[in-house]
């Protein structure tokens, strides 16, 4: 989906049967998958998980999001991997990419803005933050 389509259908605002964006999240935890897609649909948002990087990656490169939230710390493809992957694909290139960390250290932030990504949060998430992140990215701002 283009970007003026995106914005075209978030502008129309939440409306009760209206989805306003597909989002991919990508975390290995399937606690806070649940807990996540609960809050993201709840916004009126189309959520699709996946449980691991490399399943993340063929998922996005397969039928492009709108918006990825990965977690960076997960084995095997880590989330740091994924946004290198998606940000150098043409299809995937242009889809922001939120990086979720339990780690506050700087070098991850860094790290995963060296990578790619558009947006960093920390978990535990402050959720009315994270829902202004989600607005604000699909929104292009």
């Amino acid at each position: 989906m283009l970007m003026s389509q995106r914005r075209d259908r978030h502008s129309r605002g939440a409306t009760k049967g209206v989805t306003l964006a597909r989002i991919l999240i990508i975390d290995d935890e399937p606690l806070f998958l649940d807990i996540l897609t609960m809050t993201i649909s709840g916004a009126g948002h189309d959520v699709e998980t996946a449980s691991g990087g490399a399943d993340g990656v063929d998922q996005a490169l397969a039928s492009p999001p709108d918006l990825v939230i990965t977690d960076l710390s997960m084995p095997e493809v880590t989330g740091w991997d994924v946004i290198r992957r998606l940000k150098s694909e043409e299809a995937t290139g242009g889809v922001p990419i939120m990086a979720l960390s339990a780690h506050e250290q700087s070098g991850d932030r860094d790290e995963a803005f060296a990578a790619g990504c558009d947006a960093y949060e920390t978990k535990p998430l402050d959720f009315p933050r994270l829902a202004a992140k989600v607005e604000e990215l699909l929104a292009g701002d």
